[in-house]
């Protein structure tokens, strides 16, 4: 009876079988992460973060908890929304810039003209080089300037006005009158090599204004007329 009895007590104070037991640092680990989803606290030590949006959070043994402040998930990443913001900061600095720029107004004034000092006064209106001149060079070299509507639209408008004062310096037709005779001779020998090579009146220009272009015929009375003042 004593063997049996020892036997008895043997089995009933015998362990449980730890097999499906979790290990302890598992359900201490549980026991933290089950805190933090209840709501973390700031505690010396714990390395905070915050959301683009405001909200706070803390990295935990669980990943990234937020405890306070607007709205986003576990997954999310410190330091989200941060790229969209900067490219909406972008955007907005480049509209305030395209917008101050329209107020610098450059000088897009025609400056009035003597009939008799134009180059139709001097070449007669039968003179093929006249009609050439009037729809390919008019508007960057005469006083007579079409001003388009990308013109008042800035940075275009200073480019088309810086062009146009420049191209009027170098030649105005409207002024044909007050250059020598040598002088003269000189600006067709220049308009026929320039309009040859292609450089005259420009690619840009003819790109938007198809009708600049100059064909091979006109090319060729330019040259002609050049060849006609040089004798």
């Amino acid at each position: 009876m004593d063997s049996l009895a020892q036997h008895s007590w043997r089995i009933n104070i015998a362990p449980p079988s730890l097999e499906n037991v979790p290990p302890l640092e598992s359900l201490a680990r549980s026991v933290r992460c089950g805190a933090d989803r209840a709501g973390p606290v700031e505690q010396p030590g714990r390395r905070s973060i915050r959301w683009a949006d405001g909200g706070r959070g803390y990295f935990t043994k669980c990943g990234v908890r937020k405890c306070r402040g607007g709205v986003s998930p576990d997954s999310r990443r410190p330091g989200g929304g941060t790229v969209g913001k900067r490219l909406m900061q972008a955007a907005v600095v480049l509209v305030v810039i395209f917008a101050a720029a329209q107020l610098i107004r450059p000088q897009r004034a025609n400056p009035p003209i003597d009939p008799s000092r134009t180059l139709q006064a001097h070449m007669g209106t039968t003179n093929g080089l006249v009609a050439i001149v009037d729809r390919a060079c008019r508007d960057c070299h005469s006083n007579a300037t079409v001003w388009p509507w990308y013109s008042q639209v800035a940075p275009l408008s200073w480019l088309m006005a810086s062009g146009v004062a420049e191209g009027r310096k170098a030649l105005n037709f409207s002024e044909w009158g007050s250059y020598s005779p040598e002088r003269q001779r000189e600006l067709l020998a220049a308009v026929c090599r320039d309009g040859s090579s292609g450089k005259m009146p420009g690619r840009p220009w003819t790109q938007l204004h198809p009708e600049a272009r100059l064909s091979s015929t006109d090319i060729e009375t330019i040259c002609a007329t050049a060849q006609q003042a040089d004798r």
